[in-house]
This record gives C-alpha cells, structure tokens and sequence, in this order.
C-alpha cells in the first residue's frame, strides 16, 4: 500500500537519519557509504599515525582527490590511476621528488597498480625503506595480502622489473 509506505517513510525520517553512519545524496555517495570509506579513512588515519616517521605519500590522483588522509605529509606523489602509474617514467619521477630519510616510511594509497609503484619505490629508495600499503580496491586488497611483491612494467611486458618488499603494514 503505497500511502501507508509513504506515511511510515516520512513518520520515520528522523530516527533513519540519526541512524545514518553517512547520509548519500548521489549514487557515488551510496557506494562509498556501502564501502564505509569514511570508517576506513579513520582506521587509516590511526594507523599511520602510529608510524612516528615522516611520511611520504604515493597515491592514485582519482584516489587522492576523493580522500586525502588529514595527515601531514612530508611530500605528496601523485600516481596516474591503473596500469599508467606501473612505468619507469613515474617511478623516476617519484624517486627524483623523494626527500625522506632512511627512517621515513612511503604510504601507497590507491589499488593495486599504485600500490606495486609504491612499494618498488620504496623497495629502491635509498636501497629500501619501510612502506604501508593502502590498497582502494578489492584486486588490491588481495594483491596486497600476498606480501611483498612490486613491480612495474616495461616496454616489452607487464611486471618485467620489480622487488619482494614487504610492507611493514596494510590498512
């Protein structure tokens, strides 16, 4: 009975929405609230900040325009999204900008390809430094429980130079 629906739906609009962990207004919205993104963007926050290094941060540019961690950063290094990033022209790139110590820590955020970048940066970088990785999607939540392995690709084939470099944390 749709009056009854609607009169239920309408009686009932305060308590939903003081229920809500994130009200949605678009379809991006409701994924990202049924992903709890902003629940994992606290998580993340907390777990970098128990790393008490500086932080160097490489990460997907669609990514890092949708959430950026409220963290200082010592630097930011923005990745292309997907296999683009996965190039020596990016991984100079990014080693060239590096400023860390051998104490800091590179934080990859973004899928899997940015996390490979991130973690073959690292596994270079002053011959290895720590890394987390903060894999955005469910490939690169997998690729990330592995451990370890980076790679980027060469003109003659996918995933041709890399390193096994753990992470010292995935969140």
């Amino acid at each position: 009975d749709r009056a009854a629906f609607e009169r239920l739906f309408w009686e009932r609009q305060l308590p939903y929405i003081a229920a809500m962990d994130e009200p949605a207004r678009d379809v991006d919205g409701v994924l990202l609230a049924c992903l709890r993104i902003d629940l994992a963007r606290g998580a993340l926050e907390r777990e970098l900040a128990k790393a008490e290094a500086p932080l160097a941060l490489v990460a997907d540019e669609r990514v890092l325009a949708l959430h950026r961690p409220a963290l200082e950063f010592v630097s930011v290094h923005r990745v292309p999204a997907g296999e683009a990033a996965k190039s020596l022209a990016v991984v100079e790139r990014v080693l060239e900008s590096l400023t860390l110590e051998r104490g800091g820590v590179i934080v990859g955020l973004g899928g899997g390809s940015t996390t490979d970048v991130a973690g073959f940066v690292a596994a270079t970088y002053l011959r290895g430094v720590h890394w987390m990785a903060v894999p955005t999607t469910v490939v690169g939540q997998v690729d990330a429980a592995i451990g370890g392995k980076t790679g980027v690709n060469l003109t003659s084939g996918k995933n041709l130079a890399g390193a096994f470099h753990l992470p010292a944390r995935v969140v």
